[in-house]
């Protein structure tokens, strides 16, 4: 029969039994009888093209520092072909080269390394047959040029890129510090089979190489790509193909050289051009909504020799399709190559599908040859759409004129349709099987035709069921015998549903045969799948196969009721499953979409039937589905004791941005979902923890204190402006929420349930004050047994003062960790250091420096220590009367970041009388003077000489008296000089007088002796008391003895103005032996008998 005159006559006769009115229907029927509705067919002797993208090229690289580069484009191009420049230099600022001619700038990256920088750029041009796809230009700007500057050029192509929009997505840039290895940001892609190209640069020739690939390969690497012109630089290209849209695993660059140097990058994704189909099959025309089509494709060659694998697939243009199986033959038609593929799809058709003109297609993965792609489309009514094909099977066929379709087995399914496909490795027509009927016969050629390929389709209403048998086709004209393939598979019929008894929910890889099992924690805006299951008496109800409604019922409140069905007793409709999904022999996997807000208690609601339920079951296992993250997470303040957002609290290192501890600052983070554009999830109102850790910077402390966040989530965002942290230093900080999932808290790992943020730093945080503790200091009396200090007297401590300094946070508890390197109290942060006396002018010239001494002692404390070095004393230019030395010390506790001590300055004691610090045998200062008197006396005998001390009184006598309270000072014979001798006392050269003797002073006096000089040695000497550090002049300290150096006493304190003027003068006496008769004062008497 003409195959065309029979499908004619066929389609007409159903449309005209469509026509007839069903008088009698007493009741449905089980199962529907499957009717074959039309069918379609097609061939095609070549093929359409598109096979996705390409890598065609890469060229060489070009670089320079003058004023143009020109980058060589790679051979073997051609017109259609994508070209991306990939520019990369040195500049020493952000100016950036234009576009050269016919190129389109896309995307720059720039990082910051010193003097020059390192940056990166990527333009892009379709080659189009003209002159502008040969060697491009560029211009490099002024900032560019130079020894250490210079830029470099490089061109890769791809072929099969679309030329409409080229780029899938917004390119992804990036850079990193300096380090050997590293791996850009990754990109998402949204296409399938986009081709991934990640370009980096780094400041030096580094040699770059892939050190962990993940499916790249590398395009331009190594020394080919390094440049050492200018400020030298490495570049590096390397790329994939990512089947699935989605987020790309992302390779890791090495850099093999010099390493380690800063790098930039820039990665972007290519769009493959839309696929043209190598075959397009209409929608038979009599096909209804409903229906189950069957697409049957033949294509020829598979492999370019005998028994060699197959090359060719086929796989549909347009989704929706699902294969029923795929049959190989790898031998035969050797005339442009070997064996043929036949592949089997079903669809369901949809009301899209009917309205007339529609067509799918199909591509091979390379163009077929010799006329050799066929391929048809039948369509049946009363299919069962779950699960249409019961049984299917196909195989290879040898070389004859008659292709066998294998045995399939349809168990204990009755009234199913038998499809068979026959297809062989050249053109012809086809008798089909004697139990079947014909609804394709097509050739790719016209027949008889040795070359191309050919295809039958049948179909055969069969009502038993189980084992099939085979079925047969015969070429009717072919030029010659040759191989083939066929096909068989049987369609289930449309039949009733059983009524489950309940429904369950769990996860996907829940053992099969399960009929509970849990949920684990969801994260929103994430698509999920779980499985659903029917259950009946106990067990999976493996006959159950029909459209059930699956709902997400959601409470943020635990501990709600829970009804006979296992579910809540209150809740929100979170979502409704659509379309309504097919649960297939049982169990099947349904897909929900991504919740955008988080819920802490969510059950899994199934109802049946879809269109009335009346069966209606939840989920024994609840779960939550919980934030993301905490997103926009981080600490600021207005400054260091004010809370706001001015300023970001991140610094790791000592630098001024500080904060006080204990003092308020600001905190805020958002709980988000995972959306491509993360949402706030409003629900959330969760208490999460601050968990603090170590960072890694020089303000780093080993061990942390304790952060109050201060308030809760609100609306799913944290706004805390009373936040504080009791100790000093920086950590890393995070929040973590382990308690939002604790419906999950047996079922689901940490790493599942709990939310977490990003660690980031926090700091620096200070004390936020100083508290102080002052000892009881003493100075010492510089003559200790009268109880007094002369006027430019040195007196010391005889206790230090020393502060003892407590750093504290604003709730006056010691921030133990500042301590070691964080102690921050040094000599130049120190002020005001100061020394005050009610009376008197102090001289502090003494002092040693730096003063005081800092001992940090730990856990928050340490001292300041002060020292007199070599004395304090009141300055003496005039005689006062005495006074009381009440002397203070005072300074400003503070340190190197400005945190001080309160009440500064710190002080011991005042200047005011009475309240100094404190001497240890009483503080009276007196102005004194050392007076020598004059002598005279026999030469026969020893000569005394009165040395007194003395003190100013002041008012009433204002005179300076015998200061009987001095039994400390002392001078000693070398202490006094002898000069201007007369006149037979001189030393000649031998002494002829000396002092023998200084007598301790005793109430204010003392008595220096001379020797006798003897008869016949009368005469005056002048004698000096050299009261400073050092002497001036000689002096005799035996008769007989040569002259000596005269040492100095070093009691300055005690000169006079003996000549007028300042007391800065040694007192001085004349010593006369035998000359003068003297005063009236008897010195000396002898009595003669």
């Amino acid at each position: 029969m003409n195959l065309a005159t029979g499908k004619r006559v066929y389609e007409l006769a159903m449309s005209l039994l469509a026509l007839v009115p069903l008088l009698l229907v007493p009741a449905p029927p089980a199962q529907a009888q499957i009717t074959f509705r039309s069918a379609a067919q097609a061939s095609a002797a070549s093929g359409g093209g598109g096979g996705g993208i390409s890598f065609v090229a890469a060229g060489a690289q070009t670089a320079g520092t003058g004023a143009t580069i020109t980058p060589v484009v790679p051979g073997g191009t051609s017109v259609g072909d994508f070209a991306v420049l990939i520019v990369a230099g040195r500049p020493s600022d952000t100016s950036e080269p234009t576009a050269p001619a016919g190129w389109t700038l896309r995307s720059s990256s720039l990082r910051q390394v010193g003097a020059n920088d390192l940056n990166i750029m990527t333009f892009y041009r379709l080659f189009d047959g003209t002159a502008g796809d040969g060697n491009p230009t560029i211009t490099l700007p002024v900032n560019w040029r130079g020894n250490a500057g210079g830029m470099s050029g490089q061109i890769a192509v791809w072929r099969g890129v679309d030329a409409t929009t080229p780029f899938d997505v917004a390119d992804v840039t990036g850079n990193s510090p300096a380090t050997r290895d590293w791996t850009p940001p990754s990109i998402t892609t949204v296409t399938n089979n986009a081709w991934v190209v990640s370009a980096v640069a780094t400041s030096d020739d580094n040699r770059l190489r892939l050190r962990t690939p993940n499916g790249f390969t590398g395009r331009m690497l190594d020394v080919a790509y390094d440049t050492t012109v200018g400020g030298h630089h490495a570049m590096g290209l390397a790329d994939k193909t990512q089947a699935t849209a989605g987020a790309v695993t992302m390779l890791q660059w090495r850099e093999q050289n010099r390493q380690p140097d800063p790098w930039a990058s820039i990665t972007f994704a290519l769009r493959p051009a839309p696929l043209v189909p190598d075959l397009v099959i209409n929608v038979p025309t009599l096909t209804a909504a409903g229906d189950v089509m069957i697409a049957s494709i033949g294509v020829r060659p598979c492999s370019s020799t005998n028994g060699g694998a197959c090359t060719l697939t086929v796989l549909p243009v347009q989704s929706g399709w699902t294969q029923v199986g795929t049959t190989i033959d790898q031998t035969g038609g050797g005339t442009g190559g070997f064996g043929n593929r036949l592949a089997v799809y079903w669809r369901v058709a949809t009301a899209a599908d009917v309205v007339g003109g529609v067509s799918y297609g199909w591509n091979f993965g390379g163009a077929p040859v010799n006329g050799g792609a066929i391929g048809g489309i039948t369509s049946f009514s009363g299919v069962d759409t779950t699960i249409p094909i019961v049984a299917q099977g196909g195989q290879a066929t040898p070389n004859a004129y008659t292709h066998t379709a294998p045995s399939i087995n349809t168990g204990t399914v009755t009234n199913t349709m038998l499809v068979s496909t026959h297809a062989d490795n050249s053109s012809a027509t086809w008798t089909p099987p004697g139990t079947m009927t014909e609804a394709v016969d097509v050739p790719s050629l016209t027949a008889p035709n040795a070359l191309g390929i050919s295809m039958e389709v049948n179909w055969e209403l069969r009502a038993a069921a189980g084992a099939t048998g085979t079925r047969t086709a015969t070429q009717n004209n072919n030029a010659a015998s040759d191989t083939g393939a066929a096909h068989l598979l049987a369609l289930r019929p449309a039949g009733g549903v059983p009524t489950p008894g309940s429904f369950n929910a769990f996860e996907t890889s829940t053992a099969a045969g399960a009929i509970t099992g849990v949920i684990r924690t969801k994260i929103a805006g994430s698509a999920f799948s779980l499985d659903i299951v029917a259950i009946q008496s106990g067990g999976q109800q493996s006959t159950f196969t029909d459209q059930v409604i699956v709902e997400l019922l959601g409470n943020n409140t635990l501990g709600v009721a829970l009804d006979a069905q296992n579910c809540p007793t209150s809740f929100t409709l979170v979502q409704t499953v659509a379309p309504d999904p097919t649960i297939t022999a049982g169990r099947s996997m349904v897909a929900f979409a991504a919740v955008p807000d988080s819920w802490r208690d969510l059950r899994v609601r199934v109802r049946w039937p879809a269109a009335s339920p009346t069966v209606t079951g939840c989920s024994t296992d609840n779960f939550a589905i919980r934030p993301n993250t905490f997103a926009n997470f981080g600490a600021s303040d207005i400054d260091w004791q004010t809370a706001g957002t001015t300023r970001v609290l991140n610094d790791i290192t000592f630098s001024a941005v500080t904060h006080k501890a204990g003092r308020p600052f600001s905190i805020r983070a958002a709980a988000v979902n995972a959306a491509g554009t993360p949402a706030i999830t409003t629900n959330y109102t969760g208490t999460p923890t601050a968990t603090l850790t170590t960072c890694a910077g020089a303000a780093c402390t080993a061990s942390v204190g304790t952060l109050a966040l201060g308030t809760t989530f609100v609306a799913g965002q944290l706004v805390s402006d009373v936040a504080s942290y009791n100790e000093v230093g920086s950590f890393g900080l995070q929040l973590v929420d382990d308690t939002f999932a604790s419906v999950d808290l047996a079922d689901s790992t940490p790493a599942e349930r709990n939310i977490v943020s990003v660690v980031v730093n926090a700091g620096r945080f200070v004390p936020d004050h100083f508290a102080v503790a002052l000892n009881t200091p003493t100075f010492a009396t510089a003559c200790s047994a009268g109880g007094f200090t002369y006027l430019g007297q040195a007196f010391n401590y005889t206790v230090q003062p020393v502060i003892t300094v407590t750093a504290q946070d604003f709730g006056n508890n010691t921030t133990a960790l500042y301590a070691s390197t964080w102690w921050r109290i040094s000599n130049t942060s120190l002020t005001g250091k100061s020394y005050t006396a009610a009376s008197g002018t102090l001289n502090t010239s003494g002092l040693p420096s730096p003063d005081p001494a800092i001992a940090p002692t730990g856990a928050g404390t340490g001292t300041l220590t002060f020292d007199s070095g070599t004395g304090l004393f009141f300055t003496r230019t005039a005689p006062v009367a005495p006074f009381d030395a009440d002397v203070s010390l005072a300074i400003n506790v503070i340190d190197d970041d400005g945190v001080a001590y309160g009440a500064n300055p710190a002080q011991f004691g005042a200047a005011t009388a009475g309240n100094g610090i404190a001497f240890n045998n009483g503080k009276p200062m007196r102005f004194g003077r050392l007076r020598i008197g004059n002598a005279n006396g026999s030469q026969l005998t020893p000569l005394p000489v009165l040395v007194e001390v003395q003190y100013y009184s002041g008012p009433p006598g204002n005179a300076f008296v015998t200061n009987t309270d001095d039994s400390c000072t002392a001078l000693a014979a070398s202490n006094v000089a002898m000069s201007n001798f007369t006149p037979n006392l001189a030393p000649s050269p031998n002494c002829k007088t000396a002092i023998t003797g200084v007598s301790a002073f005793s109430a204010g006096r003392s008595t220096l002796t001379l020797a006798a000089p003897g008869s016949g040695n009368e005469g005056t000497v002048d004698l000096t008391v050299n009261l400073g550090s050092t002497g001036s002049g000689t002096t005799c300290t035996s008769v007989g003895g040569g002259p000596t150096p005269v040492s100095g006493s070093n009691i300055w304190f005690l000169k006079g103005n003996w000549t007028g003027g300042a007391f800065d003068k040694d007192p001085s006496a004349r010593a006369t032996f035998g000359v003068f008769q003297g005063a009236e004062e008897v010195i000396f008497t002898r009595e003669n008998f």
